[in-house]
């Protein structure tokens, strides 16, 4: 039987599972996402309950050769991070979208580094977008679904400053709309998204756009709970993951 000694690891979802225990996803640093349970877990003096909360970085000692893991240690490897309002509503969505998108024990250390970071940036009111977008960015390069934003795909050339430029999810950056309402996009906000600088509000209007377009085939139809919550609790910030989103 496969024994994994105290894997850093955060919570991305849990539920109940038989009786009294629990079915944790999770996604840890060597692994990616990972499926485990907590036995005995719903049980009222169950300590393993308290500790599987949402962005506490925990660590775990699994067992088990199938892709369901039995989780058979658990402790806390640092204090939790609190986050509340906007802030908590776009932990949420992190998590839902890593849920969707990450296939499972499919490791990705970068990504993993990127979450955490994210997390602590989200602790401390760093402003949301600018963390939303560079967290999507880093997703969506790990999967493969991130074009070259340096060259056009349909001439091959080098995009320019001073260029403007439209974007295909399944081809990449244009140099001419191949159908009608195409935004154009500016050269330089296209340069300051691949060096993930979203000082400018323009470039922050533009990286929404194109995480909306390159994530919307990826995630389908099926709406995502944490997007509800967050326009039900908070509709000023739009999370860009949806397609009919204006």
């Amino acid at each position: 039987m496969t024994r994994l000694e105290l894997l850093p690891a955060y919570v991305l979802h849990v539920r109940p599972y038989r009786d009294t225990s629990l079915l944790v996803e999770l996604f840890s640093e060597p692994l990616g996402r990972i499926t485990g349970v907590a036995r005995g877990a719903r049980q009222r003096k169950s300590r393993t309950r308290s500790l599987l909360n949402p962005f506490v970085r925990l660590l775990l000692s699994l067992q088990g050769k199938s892709d369901l893991k039995l989780i058979t240690h658990i402790e806390a490897d640092e204090p939790g991070q609190i986050l509340v309002g906007e802030s908590l509503y776009s932990g949420l969505y992190l998590n839902e979208i890593l849920m969707r998108l990450l296939p499972e024990q499919d490791a990705h250390p970068e990504l993993f580094l990127a979450y955490q970071q994210s997390l602590g940036y989200l602790q401390k009111g760093v402003p949301l977008e600018p963390v939303l977008r560079s967290f999507e960015l880093t997703l969506l390069t790990e999967l493969g679904y991130v074009p070259d934003l340096s060259v056009t795909a349909d001439t091959g050339q080098r995009v320019e400053l001073e260029g403007v430029y439209f974007f295909e999810p399944q081809r990449g950056l244009l140099s001419v709309s191949p159908r009608a309402a195409l935004p154009a996009l500016s050269g330089k906000a296209i340069f300051h998204i691949a060096e993930r600088d979203f000082s400018t509000p323009e470039t922050r209007q533009v990286a929404k756009y194109l995480c909306r377009q390159m994530l919307a085939p990826l995630l389908g139809s099926k709406p995502l709970k944490s997007r509800e919550l967050f326009l039900t609790q908070s509709p000023k910030l739009m999370l860009s993951h949806h397609p009919d989103q204006k």
